[in-house]
């Protein structure tokens, strides 16, 4: 176990879920993103596409 960040140190499970190339919301695999930009999100939230897209479509329709 690398600790990389500081959120990995408040979030821990984090890490294995980001070396199992899973999802730490759902527990999905994590393998196909829309670009790179979702690719480089994965990378700091570890949230697959489908879930990067709910949680961030719920917080840009509280922007608007």
């Amino acid at each position: 176990m690398t600790i990389e960040r500081p959120a990995d140190i408040l979030f821990p499970e984090r890490i294995p879920a980001k070396e199992a190339g899973i999802c730490v919301l759902c527990q999905q695999p994590a393998s196909s993103f829309r670009d790179e930009l979702s690719r480089r999100e994965y990378d700091i939230s570890i949230l697959c596409q489908e879930c990067q897209d709910e949680v961030f479509e719920e917080q840009y329709a509280d922007d608007v």
